[in-house]
């Protein structure tokens, strides 16, 4: 979300169209990518525990003649292991030349990065050209995940889906879960991982830590729950500590981290 000051946030449906269509969407990429670097060097510092952050790549940024270049610059300045950072690409993004997009995806394997087909089912996706592109993850769309649990068609959509993505050694993630059934539902069927507004309403940065304590609490019992003084993100300043050790020494970037 954009949360221009004063005013109510803006969803990514509105002003990611409008940055295309002004030419910006690289700059803004680029910009999310930097941020979210950081993010995973500050958190990885202070010893969150998360596996990855996921970031979402426009089509016109893979088209840019320079864009490997600079991811791996970025990584570097940040110190990130590319293991802790996945790439998100849409079906239209998917829709481009064969050739170009297996190039780039095996460019993304030898650099171990984590590759998801994003909105599975909503764009140009054919069973052959899903077959011959090595993504590692299949997000199946929300359209399908809404009908889950509510008719047999949808169930049944979905695991064909989901049994489709496991022959072709992809995990499986279902997008915009926000019921228990349908929650329940996924797990029946296989599902790798969910996400959606069951498990949470997108938070800031700064929120994190609590929430994920929160889940290490829910999911262990009270007898080996760790208690606040083994949680190093719960260290007074912690955040504030670790993102400034982070930071990169480019003035520059500290002065859009702060936008």
């Amino acid at each position: 979300r954009w949360h221009p000051a004063g005013e109510a946030p803006v969803p990514p449906s509105t002003f990611i169209p409008l940055a295309e269509d002004a030419g910006l969407i690289s700059a803004l990429g680029q910009l999310v990518l930097e941020k979210v670097c950081f993010q995973i060097a500050a958190w990885r510092r202070f010893g969150l525990p998360f596996g990855h952050v996921a970031l979402n790549l426009s089509p016109k940024q893979l088209e840019e003649p320079g864009f490997l270049a600079s991811l791996d610059d970025t990584m570097q300045r940040f110190g990130i292991d590319p293991r802790w950072l996945a790439l998100e690409i849409t079906e239209s993004a998917y829709a481009a030349d064969d050739q170009v997009m297996a190039a780039l995806l095996d460019s993304f394997r030898e650099r171990r990065i984590a590759v998801s087909l994003d909105d599975f089912g909503t764009g140009y996706s054919s069973l052959g050209r899903l077959q011959g592109l090595a993504f590692t993850t299949l997000k199946i769309d929300q359209i399908f995940i809404g009908r889950v649990d509510g008719s047999n068609t949808g169930y049944h959509v979905v695991q064909a889906i989901i049994n489709l993505a496991h022959v072709l050694g992809m995990k499986v993630v279902a997008e915009g879960v926000e019921t228990a059934g349908q929650l329940e539902a996924l797990k029946r069927l296989g599902c790798d991982q969910m996400q959606g507004y069951y498990f949470s309403r997108p938070m800031p940065a700064d929120a994190v830590p609590e929430f994920i304590e929160k889940m290490l609490s829910e999911r262990f019992s009270t007898a080996h729950a760790p208690t606040p003084a083994e949680l190093p993100w719960r260290q007074p300043h912690a955040l504030l500590a670790a993102g400034a050790e982070a930071a990169p020494t480019d003035a520059r970037y500290r002065a859009r981290a702060i936008l």
